[in-house]
């Protein structure tokens, strides 16, 4: 559940630094910057189809409280997720 740079490398069996810049090369993201968009996109469909507590949203993807998750959700949407699902139910 808790992918590192190192983790991986180590799986594929190379070195973090050739793992880090050949994913930015292709993907043109750094893998924090694409793990924390498939967390976000992840929540906005819990979201949208369940009920699930913003607490419990936090935690099933992967984020380490709360608060970090609203943050980290704001600062990518600009929306608190509170906000996102009050919009998308109206």
């Amino acid at each position: 559940n808790h992918l590192t740079l190192n983790s991986i490398a180590h799986r594929l069996s190379v070195s973090s630094s050739l793992l880090a810049h050949s994913f930015k090369k292709e993907t043109g993201k750094t893998i924090i910057e694409y793990k924390t968009n498939c967390q976000i996109k992840e929540a906005c469909n819990l979201l949208q189809i369940t009920d699930m507590s913003i607490l419990d949203i936090s935690f099933a993807t992967g984020f380490s409280t709360a608060s970090y998750f609203s943050e980290t959700f704001k600062k990518e949407l600009g929306i608190s997720p509170k906000e996102y699902r009050s919009k998308i139910h109206n």
